[in-house]
């Protein structure tokens, strides 16, 4: 019986870690804006293009993060759209970004004070694929 038990959690074990494995072939790449809203919060709806790098589909259940720029918080990233992303191909995921007014004031104040024009936009968060929390860093320059 406790042979039984061993094996079972070695298998259970084994199962996880390969999710894990599988869901660490996923390449974040650029962010594509599509529109913008204007309002008390201004949003963005924009995608980020995720590659999948290996032979079994991959589902991205939610995503998190938060967006930086040269060090301040400028937003929100959400998306909770299941999306597909099939064996080595590559998926646009459709993200909401919401603005932190508080945030690109600072950084517009920052941009005038030290005369650097250049702006780091950072995406870091997680996403939830096939029930595996994954990291997400992506990082762009304007």
């Amino acid at each position: 019986m406790e042979t039984l038990v061993v094996v079972g959690v070695l298998f259970a074990g084994l199962y996880y870690w390969n999710l894990a494995r599988t869901g660490a072939n996923i390449v974040w790449a650029n962010c594509n804006f599509k529109s913008i809203q204007i309002g008390i919060t201004p949003v963005i709806n924009a995608s980020l293009v995720a590659q999948n790098t290996g032979n079994a589909t991959l589902n991205i259940n939610s995503l998190a993060a938060v967006v930086t720029s040269n060090g301040y918080q400028v937003g929100n990233v959400s998306s909770f759209t299941v999306t597909p992303i099939l064996p080595n191909s590559q998926t646009e995921v459709p993200i909401t970004i919401s603005l932190q007014l508080i945030g690109v004031v600072s950084d517009i104040i920052n941009v005038f004070n030290t005369g650097v024009r250049e702006q780091e936009l950072s995406i870091d968060g997680h996403a939830n694929i096939n029930g595996i929390q994954i990291p997400v860093n992506v990082k762009m320059k304007l």
